[in-house]
C-alpha cells in the first residue's frame, strides 16, 4: 500500500489554490477497496431526535455547510473510533 500525503494546512485559500492545480490530490486520499466497500455499503436507519439537538445539529451543519445528515455520520464516526480505541470495560472482558 501506497503512503499517503500529509494534507498541508494552509494559511489563505489564495495559498491552497496555488497548490491544487499542480498538485495531485490523488497521492493524499486514500481509496482501497476496503475503504470504498466500508463507505458504500450502507444501510438507511431512523433516529428520532428531540427537537432541539436536531436544530443544533443543522445550525452546526449550516455553519460548516454541509449537509445535517452528513455531519451526524461523522460525529457517530468519530464517537465509535474514540469508543474502539478504548478499552471495554471489566463486565464486558469476555466478549474478547
Amino acid at each position: 500500500m501506497n503512503k499517503l500525503k500529509i494534507i498541508p494546512i494552509f494559511e489563505s485559500e489564495k495559498k491552497e489554490l496555488e497548490l491544487w492545480p499542480e498538485g495531485n490530490s490523488n497521492e493524499s486520499i486514500s481509496s482501497t477497496n476496503e475503504d470504498s466497500e466500508k463507505v458504500n455499503n450502507t444501510k438507511s436507519v431512523t433516529l428520532k431526535l428531540p427537537e432541539y439537538l436536531l436544530s443544533e445539529i443543522q445550525s452546526i451543519a449550516s455553519k460548516l455547510e454541509v449537509d445535517y445528515k452528513t455531519l451526524i455520520k461523522i460525529y457517530l464516526n468519530d464517537r465509535v473510533n474514540a469508543e474502539l480505541d478504548k478499552p471495554l470495560p471489566k463486565i464486558y472482558s469476555n466478549l474478547k
